[in-house]
């Protein structure tokens, strides 16, 4: 039997010249990063204390909104922690760039999140919009698509709020101006929205909606319709939204009662949807329709569901909600409706708007 022999090939060690595959190789910026969360995700189970204050940049964010006035220290202290944890981890070959004093860690991957986000052109441009259909046959955005602008809000504008990761409009929980308000409604027979999950109040993009919106959630704004809280406060903005009443929003709607038509949001809203953060677009009446397209007048459409909201899904007439969901929801607001013998106020106008306002949808049992 023949036995092959293979010469070993000769290499620039064996010539004392230093084996260049000894070098340690520098880890891409990718890799340090995925590092970091990796072991911080591993420290926030060992230690429960850092869970809450060091949590990951969309989570803090998530309970802050565009018009929070609190300040962003949060969001720096998580990010001071993580240096701090990794500091003291014993892997520093892992993550070189975050312990470097001479790199500016704000633009480190793993932490630039804490500190700033990347805004999408829809953000920027409000008539921005794609061709075709935006919705699917359940009232979801399509991917890719880019719905218009159907819904608006006045906001005060924290300018910092709108650079950082995961914030948007978050529903008012607990608030007793909005409590205060739907229980008038219900006093005077008017339709009312649930308030056991929170709510934020928006408006149809409509002249006469929105100048009927009182601008109670802004400062000074409580004895102010909508257009006149821009036109005297420079700090607040019009923030519009885009697809406003596709299900994940559980959103409800009523037609115009004491103010204008209005709908509320019961889940936050993320700021891939929102424009006109960055810069002031639409601020005056002249700026929008007075009312739908083929109305003569704003009485052939306050009662109404309006037009921008005709592809949404409201109320009970949404396949987001469950049905403990809706037996809550109803609970909350005939439990105000009792005390005040209004059991004859229409209901149905908010828990059952696509029939009630002439829309189709499907019944409810």
């Amino acid at each position: 039997m023949s036995v092959a022999v293979l010469k070993q090939q000769s290499t620039l060690a064996d010539y004392g010249f230093r084996n260049l595959y000894d070098t340690p190789i520098r880890l891409s910026p990718t890799q340090q990063a995925r590092n970091v969360e990796r072991y911080m995700q591993q420290r926030r189970k060992e230690n429960a204390g850092i869970e809450d204050i060091a949590a990951p940049a969309k989570d803090i964010a998530r309970h802050k909104v565009l018009y929070d006035s609190e300040d962003l220290e949060e969001h720096d202290t998580a990010a001071e922690i993580i240096r701090d944890e990794i500091a003291r981890s014993g892997l520093e070959s892992q993550f070189p760039d975050y312990l470097d004093e001479s790199i500016n860690h704000y633009n480190l991957p793993a932490l630039r999140d804490y500190y700033s986000r990347q805004s999408t052109l829809p953000e920027h441009m409000w008539d921005l919009t794609t061709e075709g259909e935006h919705f699917d046959k359940e009232g979801n955005i399509l991917p890719g698509a880019i719905p218009p602008v159907n819904a608006v809000k006045v906001v005060d504008y924290n300018p910092d709020m709108s650079k950082l990761e995961g914030y948007g409009l978050v529903p008012n929980i607990g608030s007793k101006g909005n409590i205060n308000y739907e229980n008038h409604m219900a006093r005077t027979g008017n339709p009312v929205f649930p308030m056991n999950q929170g709510a934020g109040f928006v408006a149809p993009p409509y002249g006469m909606d929105i100048e009927n919106t009182v601008a109670a959630n802004v400062i000074g704004g409580s004895e102010q319709q909508a257009f006149d809280a821009l036109d005297s406060n420079a700090a607040t903005k019009l923030v519009g939204i885009r697809g406003f009443g596709v299900p994940q929003d559980k959103a409800f709607a009523r037609p115009a009662a004491t103010e204008g038509r209005e709908g509320i949001y019961t889940n936050p809203i993320p700021p891939e949807r929102l424009v006109g953060v960055f810069r002031d677009e639409k601020t005056e009446y002249e700026d929008f329709p007075e009312f739908e397209e083929g109305a003569t007048g704003y009485g052939q459409v306050r009662d109404k569901l309006p037009g921008a909201w005709s592809k949404g899904r409201f109320g009970f007439d949404n396949p987001a909600l469950t049905r403990e969901e809706k037996q809550r929801i109803a609970t909350n607001i005939l439990d105000r409706l009792r005390p005040s013998h209004q059991r004859d106020a229409n209901i149905t106008s908010t828990l059952y708007p696509a029939e009630t306002f002439g829309f189709g949808g499907e019944s409810n049992d």
